[in-house]
């Protein structure tokens, strides 16, 4: 699928939904974001989004001012943001949400360029460094080099810069840069000569026109596999990716059920070119947003920390290829932990779900029906939306309006 540079995706019943999800942030985050929308948009008919890929600096930055839902980001939240969040009162939780292999991809024309060694990348990337590929290996062609990569608000470029160049070196001032990796896709894919980086998602859909090469960090070439993110060998550049969100709006029954979805679907994780969370990590982290738990255990971690490193869990289908020492952790005071849900309205919910689902099926069945009159379209509709208020109405009187729990959930503690 192609990810577009704005989606909306709203639910058919778009008068019964209270307000939508903003999503802001990064483009590594984006297509997993769109892809389990639109699969949630079926579940939940109260469900809208709108989605735009900003770059993880500005959804942060959206997030603190209050002007979003929830952000992705393709790093850990840093300190300065840490800092005005606190200035602010403003509580946030961070929730893993996949694994990536940040991917250093050439024109699939390409091919010569087969891997490079850590310090050969950081020098092609670094201010002052060779103009030529022959300057970087001598049987590389003698062809000007041409750089991509990921824009000043982009997490994947700060990421990118504090796995590889280190704090003390500078980007090329001739790099392309963009928070839009479409942009630098069709860059890339244009000049056998090119060079870029980018999420494994945006390698994955543009397979027949990129490709991404394998790096070296003394241990041999590495590719960004599956396997090779998963037992830590692709290093520096795997890394966790992450949705982050005020603690104030994860109580939003229509926040929890998507954050929830997408948690509980490791194959759509899968679908748009990602690694999912293996079972025991993702446990521990519903277990977090449950407990609504807040601040960061990434913030001020070393690059290549596991989420097995940084939360503490044991996971056999996780083994990093060497030990990292994480920062310690920098958590910012937890809201007041609030009771269980309990009470009918969970199961009524889940009725008047399928019930709201039926009535919008026999709508569309009516709609297309050639002796179906205007009036009895028009009846069929207000049924429906009356359904939906009703429905809206429930959840807003529910008590704690149901500590955000999925419908499952709310429904097995009723039972």
């Amino acid at each position: 699928m192609r990810y577009p540079l704005l989606t909306i995706i709203a639910a058919a019943n778009a008068c019964a939904v209270e307000a939508s999800i903003a999503y802001d942030g990064s483009s590594t985050v984006y297509p997993i974001i769109v892809a389990a929308a639109e699969a949630y948009a079926e579940v939940d008919p109260r469900f809208a989004l709108n989605a735009k890929p900003t770059g993880s600096s500005a959804g942060f930055r959206s997030m603190i001012a209050g002007e979003s839902t929830i952000n992705g980001a393709s790093r850990a939240i840093n300190a300065k943001e840490i800092a005005i969040a606190g200035e602010k009162k403003l509580a946030f939780i961070e929730i893993p949400i996949a694994y990536d292999a940040l991917s250093v991809v050439v024109s699939a024309r390409n091919t010569w360029l087969k891997d490079l060694r850590v310090g050969e990348l950081q020098s092609v990337y670094a201010q002052n460094g060779p103009a030529t590929w022959k300057a970087v290996r001598a049987d590389f062609p003698d062809a000007r080099i041409a750089l991509f990569g990921a824009g000043p608000d982009s997490g994947t470029l700060d990421y990118f810069s504090e796995a590889i160049m280190g704090k003390e070196r500078k980007f090329r001032t001739d790099m392309v840069g963009s928070e839009d990796d479409h942009v630098l896709v069709q860059g890339v894919a244009s000049d056998v000569n090119a060079i870029g980086f980018m999420g494994l998602a945006y390698v994955s859909e543009n397979a027949q026109v990129l490709r991404a090469i394998a790096i070296d960090n003394g241990k041999g070439a590495v590719a960004p596999t599956h396997q090779n993110v998963i037992d830590g060998s692709y290093a520096p550049l795997s890394r966790p990716i992450f949705v982050y969100m005020r603690s104030d709006v994860a109580a939003r029954p229509d926040v929890a059920g998507f954050v929830n979805y997408m948690l509980d679907k490791p194959d759509l994780i899968e679908s748009v070119g990602y690694v999912a969370l293996p079972a025991a990590m993702r446990a521990e982290v519903k277990t977090r947003f449950a407990k609504r738990t807040a601040g960061s255990i990434f913030a001020g971690a070393a690059v290549g920390t596991s989420l097995t490193q940084a939360m503490g869990i044991e996971a056999a289908a996780v083994k990093p290829a060497a030990p990292v020492v994480a920062a310690k952790p920098v958590v910012a005071a937890a809201p007041p932990a609030s009771p269980a849900w309990k009470g009918p309205d969970a199961v009524a919910y889940q009725r008047d779900l399928e019930r709201l689902r039926l009535a919008y099926v026999e709508l569309a069945r009516r709609s297309l029906d050639e002796t179906s009159t205007v009036e009895e379209l028009a009846r069929r509709s207000a049924e429906a939306k009356q359904l939906a208020d009703s429905l809206a109405d429930s959840f807003r009187s529910a008590p704690r309006r149901g500590e955000g729990l999925s419908l499952a959930e709310a429904s097995a503690m009723v039972k």
